[in-house]
């Protein structure tokens, strides 16, 4: 597996934790819609799981 795809989503992850579960923050961080960021947290925390 190519580790530039695994950091990704590993850093958007770990900066949405830090930041005490923020959605905004993602929001502004990387882009995204509210939308994206709750649907990606929800991937990953469930892979992470």
């Amino acid at each position: 597996m190519n580790i530039k795809i695994v950091r990704q989503p590993l850093f958007f992850l770990l900066t949405y934790l830090k930041s005490n579960s923020l959605q905004q923050h993602q929001v502004a961080s990387f882009g995204v819609s509210q939308t994206r960021v709750s649907r990606l947290t929800t991937a990953l925390l469930g892979v992470l799981n």
